[in-house]
């Protein structure tokens, strides 16, 4: 049988730029300043529609709380992190993968619903011991950006061919 060098394998992924642990309770803080600052864009248009359910939102928030080690990375893109911070060519900051993640976690931060059938965000002490792992990409072109989307989510089964196909149909538009 051949065998292969782990070097001399083709490796399309983009590799990501910067990344910092944020924690639960300064995640929301951290979005409004890169809103404010960089017009960051929760919701781009090759992202999928919001489709947690209220029990799988509780679920991961829980999951989170019973310091859960999976599900806590959260992938932007803003083509001048940290060097002149401006975008040039109208490309803004975009939340890449884990929107349906923020969005639990947010709805939780403003109490809008219960985990474990009792307990609000605000009735619960140590958030700040919860961390979740925020990458941050330097992409310059939006084609880019939807590329890297479709290779984090083109594995596994959280997204329907429809999700992927949706974010290709908008890639092909732009070339």
């Amino acid at each position: 049988m051949d065998k292969i060098n782990i070097s001399d394998i083709n490796k399309p992924y983009r590799r990501v730029s910067y990344m910092v642990n944020i924690s639960l309770d300064f995640l929301s803080q951290w979005v409004y300043e890169k809103q404010t600052k960089f017009g960051l864009i929760l919701k781009p248009d090759f992202q999928r529609n919001y489709v947690w359910s209220k029990n799988q939102k509780i679920n991961y928030i829980e999951h989170l709380l019973n310091e859960g080690s999976t599900a806590k990375d959260i992938y932007f893109n803003h083509p001048n992190w940290m060097t002149t911070w401006v975008s040039e060519d109208d490309n803004p900051m975009v939340l890449v993968d884990g929107m349906q993640r923020i969005s639990a976690i947010m709805e939780f931060l403003n109490n809008t619903f219960k985990v474990y059938d009792k307990y609000y965000a605000k009735d619960i002490n140590g958030l700040d011991n919860i961390c979740l792992n925020v990458y941050v990409n330097k992409l310059k072109s939006y084609t880019e950006v939807i590329e890297w989307y479709i290779e984090l989510n083109n594995t596994g089964i959280k997204h329907t061919t429809e999700d992927i196909n949706h974010a290709k149909n908008i890639l092909r538009g732009l070339k």
